[in-house]
């Protein structure tokens, strides 16, 4: 590697693609003191201008991102960005595929490209720099872009902006790396994956829906909105709501969770002092009788850090202490309500807290990838400049993201047809689709997600039978 680039945020972004996602043994040594009788499988340079004297199989031109303006706006990439068009031959994919290139190395050429040069592989697609600024949220702590509610909104991401939200772009650069180092060493192995569901469930209230609450929405159905197919609709919900299926939300997940072979997390909103906050008391027998209910079945229970607790590490260790002494387990992961989280501020506090993940990267508008990627995957802490042993387990799509956001998916099948889309792009890289449905959303009072949702779990049942055979 070259020596101007030599520093801990570059050696972040080389281990994670090569160890911690393809599973491949490497070594990092510095530029000058790297040796032509060295004897690794692959020899890579990573950098500005490679030593002419020294021989290597591969050579990554880097972008300036690591040297100049790093952590100012100016750092930010260039818009519009520039594409590589790629060849893909895999049929769940695109057979062209347009990629785009958060940032282009420094060389002769512009435009992104891949060449070989008398049996050395040349590239200026920068792919640590690029899968950097996604794994890490860089832009987060450039722009001051926020919501009411603290939070970054997704609609200011670059990815967002540029189209391809909905794509795990750093696994789309992780293959497209893996493709060239075949080319050099055909025999190379890689970690095997499989497709998986993490599925959650953010316990916000444990309050039924009411009678009272029903016979307002549907004269809402006639009076405000003046819809009869509404009104029918609602109203034969509610006569199923009555007469035939169980009305506690936690107890049809379970009962589902079991059915098609899944574990399920409930994250539960334990204490706060926001008006967002504490809605119901965590000591009563209610709470406990439920988490018992859930850990003798084999599920997880997690901590929904309050709305209060945000930035606030008094606070989330005070929630932190009640779990463990509900559930006596000193080990659990972690959703922020509201998906308000601060990075990397906020993940640095789970991670002084000693917990074990985080599943808060995801946007509260608008479904997608936040971070990029379909894995989880190690913190690193930008401003400290050092990785976190918190892992993070990055949240794809939410239910109320789906219902207040999209119009368009205005029908089950259509709602239906989106999430399965997720999960093929998901499947198709052995990833981690991590789906939230709120336990009140599944007593069909205002949407039918019990439809949607049983037929959900069954298509990730056969993506995950599918994969397993493979």
């Amino acid at each position: 590697m070259d020596p101007k680039i030599n520093n801990p945020p570059v050696r972040y972004s080389i281990t994670m693609l090569f160890k911690d996602f393809l599973g491949i043994p490497i070594e990092i040594i510095d530029g000058k003191d790297y040796h032509n009788d060295s004897q690794p499988d692959i020899k890579i340079f990573y950098g500005f201008t490679p030593n002419k004297d020294k021989k290597f199989d591969m050579i990554i031109y880097s972008s300036k991102f690591w040297i100049e303006n790093y952590l100012k706006k100016e750092s930010l990439p260039s818009l519009p960005l520039k594409y590589y068009e790629q060849e893909c031959k895999d049929a769940q994919r695109q057979k062209k595929k347009k990629m785009p290139i958060i940032y282009v190395g420094g060389s002769k050429k512009e435009e992104p490209f891949i060449e070989i040069d008398e049996g050395c592989i040349l590239t200026n697609i920068d792919f640590f720099a690029s899968s950097f600024f996604m794994l890490t949220r860089y832009e987060e702590m450039i722009n001051d872009y926020q919501d009411e509610h603290g939070r970054f909104p997704g609609k200011q991401s670059l990815a967002f902006q540029e189209g391809f939200l909905e794509r795990p772009i750093v696994n789309e650069y992780l293959e497209l790396l893996w493709s060239l180092l075949l080319k050099i060493s055909p025999k190379l192995t890689r970690k095997e994956r499989q497709f998986e569901l993490f599925l959650t469930h953010d316990i916000d209230n444990l309050k039924l829906g009411t009678i009272k609450k029903r016979i307002r929405s549907l004269g809402s159905q006639l009076i405000r909105k003046k819809s009869i197919k509404g009104f029918l609709g609602e109203l034969w919900r509610n006569i199923t709501w009555l007469f035939t299926f169980r009305k506690n939300g936690i107890k049809y997940i379970l009962y589902t969770s079991n059915k098609y072979g899944f574990q399920s997390t409930f994250f539960f909103l334990l204490n706060g002092t926001s008006r967002f906050d504490n809605r119901y008391d965590p000591y009563s027998k209610k709470v406990k009788k439920i988490i018992k209910k859930i850990l003798s079945e084999g599920h997880k229970v997690g901590l929904h850090s309050s709305y209060s607790s945000y930035l606030n590490f008094e606070q989330l260790t005070k929630e932190q202490k009640i779990l463990t002494e509900l559930t006596q387990e000193d080990k659990f992961g972690v959703r922020n309500h509201y998906l308000r989280i601060k990075v990397p501020e906020s993940l640095r506090l789970f991670d002084q807290a000693g917990l074990a993940y985080d599943s808060s990267l995801g946007y509260s508008k608008c479904f997608g990838f936040r971070a990029g990627v379909c894995y989880p995957f190690r913190v690193f802490d930008v401003l400290e400049n050092k990785t976190l042993n918190i892992i993070e387990y990055p949240l794809m799509i939410m239910d109320k993201t789906i219902v207040n956001n999209y119009p368009e998916l205005n029908t089950p099948k259509k709602v239906l047809k989106e999430i399965k889309k997720q999960i093929d792009v998901i499947s198709s890289y052995h990833g981690t689709f991590v789906f939230l449905i709120h336990n009140h959303s599944l007593e069909e009072f205002q949407y039918p997600w019990r439809r949607i949702y049983k037929k959900m779990l069954s298509y990730c049942k056969l993506k995950r039978d599918e994969k397993s055979r493979e």
